[in-house]
């Protein structure tokens, strides 16, 4: 176990707008990627669905002011902004996390 990371997780938990397939929703996260391999600290990311369509976008990131930095910055790309619009803003929570150990 590593206690002393700086690593912050992205936590981004949502359900997709009821009008969107579950493949509109995978090609828009998809488009995510190339930008965030643009911001700096980005690490990894991972996206899963539950069996009642909630998905869950968790992204990796060098240190929390990386993290939040990202955060902002996104806002104001296109890209982004088009795939968040698959997005169902009143079912999303959005945190931000300091990792505090890993295990394998």
């Amino acid at each position: 176990m590593n206690t002393t990371s700086k690593t912050a997780i992205e936590l981004v938990i949502f359900k997709a707008k009821p009008t969107c397939t579950k493949e509109e929703v995978l090609k828009a996260m998809q488009s995510l990627n190339s930008v965030l391999k643009e911001y700096s600290g980005f690490i990894k990311r991972n996206l899963a669905l539950s069996e009642d369509g909630l998905w869950t976008d968790i992204v990796y990131w060098d240190s929390m002011e990386d993290a939040k930095q990202a955060a902002k910055d996104i806002m104001q790309n296109k890209i982004a902004l088009k795939a968040f619009t698959v997005i169902d803003e009143k079912q999303m929570q959005f945190y931000h996390f300091t990792l505090a150990g890993e295990f394998e």
